[in-house]
């Protein structure tokens, strides 16, 4: 039942079942939380310099379509969020910050908790967007203690079906 597997997911991120959106896969998830976290007016979205593609397109439509500006967050010879460099690339009018959990080509791991502190302190309006893709199901994580505003998963990644996924958002 479809409530049953929302319960699982949720389980899962260590969330409430009401918090997570089913979706067609990981990278609509992360479409959906960069899209859906925008608002009416242009802003500032920020995010690593190695993104996966479905995160940059996200960042580049808003910009396109939106007149958004594309901050680039420095990453460190291994891949990772440089994380004091947040404060010199995001601020006041910094409203999505994305980021991913788990590297999709070197497997780095990103401190999240870090950077959303940086994020709390330098752009208190910001959505903290992580892709959780290449983390799910391998890398045990609470969005209790993360600080992210949306997380994004794949199906697939624990032997789900091909072309699901889901997206947890925190709720006030």
């Amino acid at each position: 039942c479809l409530e049953d597997a929302r319960d699982r997911i949720a389980h899962a991120f260590d969330g409430r079942s009401e918090d997570v959106v089913f979706t067609g896969g990981g990278t609509e998830a992360i479409g959906l939380a960069i899209l859906g976290s925008a608002g009416d007016s242009p802003a500032r979205i920020a995010i690593s310099a190695v993104e996966h593609n479905c995160v940059k397109e996200a960042a580049q439509r808003l910009a396109t379509r939106f007149g958004w500006t594309i901050d680039v967050i420095p990453v460190d010879q291994s891949g990772a969020v440089v994380v004091d460099s947040l404060q010199d690339v995001i601020g006041p009018k910094t409203r999505i910050v994305a980021t991913m959990l788990v590297n999709n080509e070197v497997g780095t791991i990103n401190d999240i908790s870090g950077i959303a502190r940086q994020v709390r302190r330098h752009a208190p309006r910001a959505k903290l967007v992580v892709d959780a893709v290449q983390a799910f199901g391998k890398l045990p994580f609470s969005v209790k203690t993360l600080g992210a505003d949306c997380v994004a998963v794949p199906a697939h990644k624990i032997h789900g079906p091909k072309g699901s996924g889901a997206l947890w958002t925190k709720h006030a």
